[in-house]
């Protein structure tokens, strides 16, 4: 049963087979640092297991799913999110695990590692959970007016927000491929939670035809 509450929910979606500390331990106090209120999926073994989780994705703010060991289940779930038009943040060894339809989502690039580094991982979803989701400053409302500026692009030590949503929007209307525009901005300092979302809001832009 999905957890009653007003507060924004994250669905995390783990490997069946993964042992509950890694979720206690990582996942969970990842979610609570970012104010979110923490629920593992359910399994899918059966019909009734089946509907419950799709009631938990589409009651959820945001799906967080490891697929960092290509487990099925975790695909079947992102499949359910995606269709559900949920946010979805992937933990991954690497984007070429991601399908294509799932490409302009969120990811986290992280190897499974000793437990020496579930500290850095920790922080790097919170940051991800928290940063702001709005569509970029480039990308203006449909009535006309400007849309809203969202947070900081960059460190202290980046290029301003403003510089930074100039390079990708000229990046984007060039052509050039994600990896390619990740590439520069991450190199002018420019922070990769901002990156995702910014591509992903000019990705929903040409979909929507703005």
């Amino acid at each position: 049963m999905a957890v009653e509450t007003d507060e924004p929910r994250c669905v995390v979606v783990l490997p069946p087979a993964d042992n509950v500390e890694e979720y206690t331990d990582l996942f969970e106090p990842a979610v609570e640092a970012a104010e979110m209120v923490p629920e593992r999926a359910v399994g899918a073994s059966s019909q009734r297991d089946k509907r419950r989780l799709c009631d938990q994705i589409n009651g959820a703010d945001v799906v967080l799913a490891d697929v960092r060991t290509l487990d099925p289940f975790c695909y079947f779930a992102l499949g359910i999110a995606e269709a559900a038009s949920r946010r979805i943040l992937a933990v991954v060894t690497s984007r070429d695990n991601l399908p294509f339809t799932l490409e302009e989502e969120e990811v986290i690039e992280f190897e499974r590692a000793a437990p020496k580094a579930t500290q850095e991982l920790i922080g790097l979803i919170t940051e991800h959970l928290t940063a702001d989701a709005s569509p970029s400053p480039g990308i203006p409302a449909r009535d006309g007016s400007p849309a809203p500026q969202g947070g900081a692009a960059t460190g202290s030590s980046g290029i301003s927000r403003q510089e930074a949503q100039a390079l990708i929007n000229a990046m984007w209307a060039d052509g050039l491929q994600k990896k390619t525009i990740r590439r520069e901005l991450l190199a002018a300092g420019v922070s990769p939670s901002w990156i995702e979302l910014r591509l992903r809001a000019l990705h929903v832009e040409r979909r929507s035809g703005w």
